[in-house]
């Protein structure tokens, strides 16, 4: 029998965006890069062509004019072989609960092997997504966080390429819409659209 302490604690959303981007700065990305070098040791990366993942994206959204643009920069990528890992899966601010001394993950239903990168660029959209607040989008489009995802990419054999920022996070996009099921043409389904063409728009 498994006893578990219960955690009364205020989640992340309801905090302010700078303890939002603490958690993100100082946790979360030391803690994917730590989680990637061990599966990298233990030789559990699975990697995937671009084509095969392009093919893994909803075949309705491959059609918007978004995902063509994102099409286009994914066959444009020096990357041409993506590693895949267990993610959380839904790793925003209203997953994470936040006391004085310690940060607490909940919610693991949607675990399960994403893009090596996923749990971090959604965490960054999902405040754009769900808190209406673009600033941790804006941050990572202006650089703020690039010396971070070099450390990530690097751990995995890979090299982060500044100009394909809009990319990393449209393919992290394609990825939500598929695993949710997410139908197209839906408010829910714009939102994460437009998301990605304000990327690529702002990237230009």
């Amino acid at each position: 029998m498994i006893q578990e302490n219960y955690i009364n604690a205020p989640t992340l959303e309801t905090k302010p965006f700078h303890k939002r981007e603490h958690f993100f700065r100082n946790h979360l990305l030391n803690s994917v890069v730590e989680y990637l070098d061990y599966r990298t040791d233990m030789g559990d990366l699975q990697f995937l062509s671009s084509n095969d993942l392009w093919r893994t994206f909803p075949k309705y959204f491959l059609r918007s004019a978004t995902f063509r643009t994102l099409y286009d920069a994914l066959g444009e990528s020096g990357i041409n072989c993506w590693p895949f890992v267990y993610c959380h899966g839904d790793l925003w601010a209203g997953n994470v609960l936040a006391d004085k001394q310690a940060y607490y993950v909940i919610d693991f239903e949607e675990f399960g092997k994403r893009l090596f990168f996923y749990d971090l660029f959604d965490y960054i959209a999902m405040d754009a997504i769900w808190g209406d607040d673009i600033t941790f989008v804006d941050n990572y489009l202006d650089s703020d966080y690039d010396v971070s995802f070099e450390e990530v990419f690097d751990v995995v054999g890979l090299n982060y390429n500044k100009t394909e920022r809009a990319l990393y996070l449209g393919l992290v996009v394609a990825q939500r819409l598929f695993y949710y099921r997410t139908q197209f043409g839906t408010k829910y389904a714009r939102k994460w659209l437009e998301l990605v063409e304000y990327a690529f728009e702002y990237s230009a």
